[in-house]
């Protein structure tokens, strides 16, 4: 689901401010590199698609705090996954113009998915996991646009093409500073190359139900600011 432009300017230049502050402190490094990278503040890394806050992002960005969870999307969450569905991580993402193509994707398994053993929802049955994505810039052309390939929960969770070209059903999705996208975790994405410069920023996180086992590699601030969130 697309919200276009849900959350307000001023959401969008803290969220900002937050991530180009954390990239300052940690030296601007070069925002694409292979593998994964480790900086000098825990949970936060370097990979081919950028800097990735992986935890604790509230610590560089306080003032997004009390609307991280815009009424509409807490409505969304609450009726999708329960009244007392829960954050597993709050992070986000800083990349630039040498960002190449994200291969397809999903998330099943939440933070956990690179894991042998990932618990998630099997076809057929109601969404258990998220996703959001809150996205802090401008994006047409060349910025890195969304790839999204449309299911229903009966939709098989087999790749269907190869993983770094365009698929036949592929949707591409474009938006304005502070557009929302919520994923459910079985939904194959990726990203197109991002060729204009600039920073291309996003911050976002997982949430479950709660009749699904908490993740082993789960934020353990997350749960701490759901109360806040939520005042």
């Amino acid at each position: 689901m697309v919200f276009g432009s849900l959350y307000s300017a001023d959401f969008v230049a803290a969220a900002r401010a937050g991530l180009t502050g954390l990239h300052r402190e940690l030296g601007e490094p070069a925002l694409c590199q292979e593998g994964w990278n480790p900086q000098a503040v825990e949970g936060a890394g370097i990979t081919s698609s950028g800097l990735q806050i992986g935890s604790g992002l509230v610590d560089f960005a306080p003032a997004i705090v009390e609307d991280f969870l815009h009424p509409t999307i807490l409505t969304l969450f609450g009726a999708t996954l329960g009244e007392d569905f829960a954050i597993d991580v709050i992070g986000g993402c800083v990349s630039d113009e040498t960002r190449a193509r994200k291969p397809w994707h999903h998330h099943c398994g939440g933070p956990d998915e690179e894991r042998s053993d990932p618990a998630f929802a099997p076809v057929g049955e109601p969404a258990m996991r998220l996703n959001l994505l809150i996205y802090l810039d401008d994006v047409g052309e060349g910025g890195g646009q969304l790839l999204v390939q449309p299911r229903s929960i009966d939709t098989p969770i087999e790749l269907c093409g190869d993983e770094r070209a365009d698929w036949d059903s592929q949707v591409v999705l474009e938006w304005t500073a502070g557009t929302a996208v919520v994923l459910d975790e079985r939904t194959w994405h990726g990203v197109w190359p991002q060729t204009r410069p600039g920073h291309r920023m996003f911050v976002g996180g997982y949430f479950r139900a709660p009749a699904l086992p908490a993740p082993r590699n789960a934020d353990a601030g997350a749960a701490r600011l759901r109360s806040r969130m939520m005042r």
